[in-house]
């Protein structure tokens, strides 16, 4: 699931866990993209370690992509650094053996990495920690705009479906668009989705634009950018 910003493409929200994007952007620049997570804290040691609300900063000079991932991500973990409290980080090294700035064992609260997965369990996560400050992101980046890119999204999750929906009623004007790159015919979409999807489509609200994101142009989707203001 895909936010672009209109003035620099640069901020996406995805729900996904593996690293393909990262990977990705490192391929095709010879790893000289600058991608901004919020994980730039390293001040413990061999350690990128998560500063919660770094998306509401302003001060700070733009970085190329600004990647929020909603359910957490394989390199994830939390730990409990001594005399600094609970923190997600991204360890440099080997993630359960790893030393912070003054030589001693950190050891991750859990053997296993940061991230959400199932249905009713994963969404009690979702007004805590990391994730509780992922989603406030998450609602301040949709209450800023009109149009909203979806791919590869099957609107399962109950969670997200409730936060989109809310924004697509948050204006009374019902400006707000859902964009979603699929070649599947409208009863084929539709078929397997909540109600509310046909609705916002028979009102004109919901577009779907007919191939999957890996076959657009940027042509195909600038028309569902958020006008210049």
């Amino acid at each position: 699931m895909w936010n672009f910003q209109i003035e620099d493409l640069s901020e996406s929200l995805s729900l996904n866990h593996d690293l393909l994007v990262e990977d990705q952007l490192k391929a095709e620049s010879d790893g000289m993209v600058d991608l901004e997570s919020g994980f730039d804290d390293h001040s413990h040691g061999p350690f990128s370690v998560y500063r919660a609300g770094w998306w509401r900063d302003t001060i700070q000079a733009r970085k190329t992509v600004r990647l929020f991932k909603l359910h957490g991500s394989l390199d994830y973990w939390l730990y409990d650094f001594p005399g600094e409290g609970r923190q997600y980080a991204i360890p440099d090294g080997d993630p359960l053996h790893s030393r912070n700035q003054n030589a001693k064992l950190v050891s991750p609260l859990e053997w296993k990495t940061a991230f959400l997965s199932g249905t009713v369990v994963k969404e009690l996560h979702y007004d805590v920690g990391y994730w509780a400050d992922m989603f406030a992101a998450f609602r301040s980046h949709l209450a800023n705009h009109t149009h909203l890119i979806c791919c590869g999204y099957g609107f399962g999750d109950a969670g997200i479906n409730r936060r989109l929906f809310q924004w697509m009623n948050d204006r009374q004007d019902g400006r707000n668009r859902l964009i979603i790159p699929s070649p599947e015919s409208p009863a084929d979409y539709f078929s397997d989705k909540p109600y509310q999807l046909s609705e916002f489509w028979r009102q004109g609200r919901l577009t779907l634009v007919p191939k999957y994101l890996e076959k657009c142009t940027l042509g195909d989707l600038t028309p569902y950018f958020d006008p210049l203001v």
